[in-house]
């Protein structure tokens, strides 16, 4: 089992690609979330895309920060 470790991030990008986007990989994701580390918002460079399959679990929590 793969996992990502818990991380407080902001949520910088939201995509949703309908039909799936083709990055040449199977499943073909429905959904990007662009996040970066709290700790590293000041980073223009820090930060990466979640892409997610239909179907996928993940838990977010809104912190309010």
């Amino acid at each position: 089992m793969v996992g990502i470790p818990a991380t407080e991030v902001k949520v910088v990008a939201i995509e949703e690609y309908d039909p799936p986007g083709e990055f040449g990989w199977v499943p073909k994701p429905t959904l990007g979330i662009g996040v970066c580390p709290v700790a590293d918002l000041d980073d223009e460079e820090a930060g990466y895309v979640l892409y997610l399959p239909c179907g996928d679990p993940i838990e977010i929590e809104h912190l309010g920060i």
